[in-house]
C-alpha cells in the first residue's frame, strides 16, 4: 500500500531540532534518509534570531525618539539661530522639552508689532495650526503626538508678549 503524502513527510526530528524548529515559510528539504539536514535547523534558528533582533531594534528606536528630537532642536539653534523669519519676527531658538513632550520655538517680535499680534492671537494660532496640519515634514513628530509651543517676546524690553500652544487635538485631522 502506498503511503500518503503526509506519512512520507513525517521526518524523524532529534529533540534539539524539535525544540528550535520554526516552520514559517522556510523550504523543508530532506536528506536521503528522510530527515532534516542540519542546514534547515540553522535557517530556522537564524529566522528566530532575526525576528527577535528586528523587534528589539524597533523598540529601541521608539525609545530614542525624544532624545533625537532634542538633539535636532539643539543643532537647529546652533546652526541657524537667530534667523529672520519676516520683517517683524526673528526665530531666536528651538528647544524640545522631553518631560512635557513639547517642541518650543522662541521668537522675538518687533516692538511696534506686539500690540497688533496680541490682538490677533487667535488668528495667529489658526494660521500656525493650518501650517502644521499641512506640513508633511512634521508627520513623524505629529504621529508621536508631540505638543508645539510658540513663545513670542517683545524686542524692545524682552518681556513675554504671548504664548501659543498646539496640542495633538488641535493639529490632527478630525475623524
Amino acid at each position: 500500500m502506498a503511503a500518503t503524502r503526509r506519512q512520507c513527510w513525517q521526518p524523524q526530528l532529534k529533540p534539539l531540532q524539535r525544540k528550535f524548529i520554526l516552520w514559517g515559510n522556510i523550504p523543508r528539504p530532506t536528506n536521503s534518509d528522510g530527515g532534516f539536514p542540519n542546514s534547515y535547523l540553522f535557517y530556522a534558528i537564524m529566522k528566530k534570531i532575526l525576528l527577535i533582533m528586528t523587534a528589539s531594534l524597533l523598540t529601541a528606536c521608539g525609545n530614542n525618539f525624544d532624545e533625537r528630537l532634542k538633539d535636532e532642536a539643539e543643532q537647529l539653534t546652533k546652526k541657524h539661530c537667530p534667523q529672520q523669519v519676516d520683517d517683524i519676527t526673528t526665530l531666536d531658538s528651538v528647544v524640545y522639552d522631553m518631560e512635557r513632550r513639547t517642541y518650543v520655538r522662541y521668537f522675538t517680535l518687533a516692538a511696534d508689532a506686539v500690540p497688533v499680534a496680541k490682538e490677533n492671537r487667535l488668528a495667529v494660532k489658526a494660521t500656525l495650526t493650518d501650517e502644521l496640519k499641512n506640513d508633511v515634514s512634521w508627520k513623524r513628530v505629529k504621529d508621536e503626538k508631540i505638543n508645539f509651543e510658540y513663545v513670542y517676546r517683545d524686542a524692545s524690553n524682552g518681556t513675554l508678549a504671548f504664548t501659543i500652544r498646539l496640542e495633538p487635538a488641535d493639529y490632527q485631522a478630525r475623524r
